[in-house]
């Protein structure tokens, strides 16, 4: 593939914390590429890395060394405004614990990183066609702690799609759920991977892994 189609490319990344004089390493030199409409997942156990990579990925950090390039950009360099501009216009967060806001409705917490990324498109038209799509279209109105875990859960897919992200990042996206239900979030996400998103999915669950195209394993901040 040519470098034409990565959405993200890191290039010998390292990662460390210092406590007093000593410097902890977290990642030890990660290099890997994530070309447009893949499905990658990440897998490892606790203390492996896999956090601090996903944050990476998610551009909620930036390397200690190393390159770390976002459509062609260098984020090395950016200032955390411009990391945050790049983040909201390129990166949809899906999370295990759903994050959604328990005073707003269904279709305002889709629509919420529409208003923080300046968008000039009708926030109703595009957040209720999002739900529907999610079989939501009844829900509209209610809030989260009405909604079962799988509705939150597609509530928080529409709001990570409702800015037409170049890359969709998954944090354990069925760690609360039950396995009947965790089996149709993933059905879900694969159905958006066949018609073209791009996915990173960071899981400890071997069955969730299984249904990405490419499986990446870390071991002590390496890819192994």
């Amino acid at each position: 593939m040519s470098a034409s189609n990565h959405i993200l490319n890191l290039t010998n990344v390292h990662k460390w914390v210092t406590d007093g004089p000593e410097r902890i390493e977290i990642l030890r030199g990660i290099s890997l590429s994530i070309f447009e409409g893949e499905f990658v997942a990440i897998m490892g156990a606790s203390g492996s890395g896999k956090s601090t990579l996903m944050n990476l990925i998610g551009l909620l950090d930036v390397p200690s060394a190393g390159s770390l390039q976002m459509l062609g950009r260098d984020v090395s360099g950016l200032s955390e405004d411009q990391l945050a501009e790049l983040r909201a216009e390129s990166i949809g967060f899906i999370f295990q614990s759903f994050n959604l806001l328990t005073y707003l409705s269904a279709q305002e917490n889709v629509e919420l990183p529409m208003t923080y990324a300046h968008y000039r498109v009708a926030l109703h038209d595009r957040s209720r066609e999002l739900l529907t799509e999610m079989n939501l279209s009844h829900r509209l109105s209610a809030y989260p702690t009405t909604l079962s875990g799988g509705e939150r859960q597609r509530v928080a897919i529409a709001r990570a799609l409702v800015n037409h992200p170049k890359l969709l990042l998954a944090d354990e996206p069925t760690g609360a759920l039950d396995s009947q239900t965790g089996v149709q979030i993933m059905t879900l996400l694969s159905m958006l991977h066949q018609k073209g998103a791009t996915i990173v999915v960071v899981t400890h669950d071997a069955a969730v892994a299984s249904r990405a195209q490419r499986v990446l394993n870390m071991k002590d901040g390496l890819l192994v």
